[in-house]
């Protein structure tokens, strides 16, 4: 049975999520952007995220607000300065389709957080070229000292991550599963820190606005 990423985010990941949430959080500093996963990626990957108990699971009160976000990205560059659209839309209005492929599954630990991140590699000269592009042009703080694309499966318990990387069954059929497959973006995604998100196309077209995030049971 097919299940929507959102639906299985509303169930598994989004319990702490207010109704009506739009992007953003009280814990989020500047704007971001990024691409959403599409394609067979999206389904496979939320197969696997629903395969982790609860028990490996972090805490929602323990997770940063940008952990609510209903739908499967890649962020592009996170650290905007200004929570308005257009300077970005002038700036990546010409840059063309963005293509990423999937590689391994890994995980990291910020220090300081209790919580360790399950990510899915993500290879992808268009977005690293696109980040430093962005990077160059917008006003930003750099919150990483490296750009690392990333796909997060979920927020896991300190030491959990262990069981689902490395040689460990559910990274290996993780890997089979997903690796090489191939994604394509034709347009990004501005997240404020307060607001409504929106879909800049990656060509010389208008703005169209996305929606917020919708309420839990919509």
């Amino acid at each position: 049975m097919r299940i929507p990423w959102s639906d299985a985010f509303h169930g598994v990941v989004m319990k702490a999520l207010d109704g009506g949430k739009q992007a953003g959080g009280p814990d989020r500093k500047f704007a971001s952007t990024q691409v959403e996963a599409n394609g067979p990626v999206v389904e496979i990957a939320t197969a696997l995220m629903l395969s982790i108990p609860e028990s490996d699971r972090a805490s929602d009160k323990d997770l940063p607000s940008y952990a609510h976000d209903l739908e499967p990205h890649i962020t592009a560059l996170y650290g905007l300065h200004d929570d308005d659209p257009e300077p970005v839309r002038r700036v990546v209005g010409d840059f063309g389709p963005i293509h990423a492929r999937v590689g391994g599954v890994s995980a990291f630990a910020n220090p300081g957080t209790p919580y360790e991140v399950l990510k899915l590699d993500i290879d992808s000269p268009d977005l690293r070229r696109m980040h430093a592009l962005m990077a160059s042009r917008l006003k930003n703080t750099q919150t990483h000292p490296e750009y690392v694309p990333h796909l997060t499966i979920a927020y896991l318990k300190p030491g959990a991550a262990k069981k689902y990387t490395g040689d460990s069954p559910w990274a290996k059929a993780a890997i089979e599963r997903l690796r090489g497959r191939d994604m394509w973006f034709k347009s990004l995604v501005f997240s404020p820190v307060s607001g409504d998100e929106t879909a800049i196309p990656l060509s010389k077209t208008k703005i169209v606005a996305k929606p917020a995030y919708p309420a839990l049971g919509e």
